[in-house]
């Protein structure tokens, strides 16, 4: 690539040449984080239009903003400054929104987890009461409490993993239109499919595991004297 310093170029495709270019700086992201980085173009500043001063420090930057406002008051007393902020509260301004969508989607999540939860542990819960009898013969003929709380288990399992095969079709395919909210985050990263999936699991387990318990306690004799 050609050295662009000292060559000049015009306002515009008809304009004359009278732009001589002083310095070079890598294409920048100018309205929000979410866009793509676009070339742009830095002239002088004329005063007809506001002036963006952006300052790099070595420490907090939050120590230094009121310094820089007595300095500019310094050079122009009637100076208007407005939008004062560091540049880490200026991205927090402009993700604002996505962050408000995140938390919303993150408080429906967990209820639509705790439902569901709740919901499981019904299901095992029932199927456990009807099958007293059934679990009752099984341990007077042996049946181990381990392996009664593994088959306990195993049904619960079995309903999380038709919920996911359901599910998980449906979340992939909503892809598109979640990824417009994300910034620097991809939905599709298959950690992040693992992890909801591994969660998922872990709320079945938990969800079938005091049924479970109560299943593998039993009593064989109290069992099998129920109508």
């Amino acid at each position: 690539m050609d050295d662009p310093i000292g060559r000049r170029f015009g306002r515009g495709r008809q304009g004359p040449a009278t732009v001589e270019v002083v310095g070079l700086v890598e294409n920048a992201k100018y309205l929000n984080v979410k866009e793509a980085p676009l070339p742009t173009v830095y002239f002088p500043f004329r005063g007809q239009s506001p002036m963006t001063l952006h300052a790099r420090t070595p420490g907090d930057p939050r120590l230094v903003l009121p310094i820089v406002q007595a300095e500019v008051r310094a050079l122009d007393p009637a100076m208007p400054l407005f939008h004062v902020q560091t540049m880490e509260a200026r991205v927090d301004d402009s993700l604002r929104q996505e962050r408000l969508v995140a938390t919303l989607s993150a408080v429906l999540g967990l209820l639509g987890t705790l439902v569901a939860a709740i919901g499981l542990y019904a299901v095992i819960n029932f199927m456990v009461v009807q099958r007293t009898r059934e679990i009752g013969i099984r341990m007077a003929l042996g049946a181990e409490p381990r392996r009664v709380l593994l088959m306990v288990l195993r049904r619960g399992m079995t309903l999380v993993a038709i919920g996911i095969a359901c599910g998980l079709p449906f979340a992939l395919g909503s892809l598109r239109v979640v990824s417009s909210f994300l910034y620097d985050v991809s939905p599709g990263d298959p950690l992040i499919v693992l992890g909801a999936v591994t969660l998922l699991a872990l709320v079945g387990i938990s969800a079938s595991l005091v049924p479970a318990s109560r299943a593998a306690g039993t009593d064989p004799w109290v069992a099998l004297r129920q109508e």
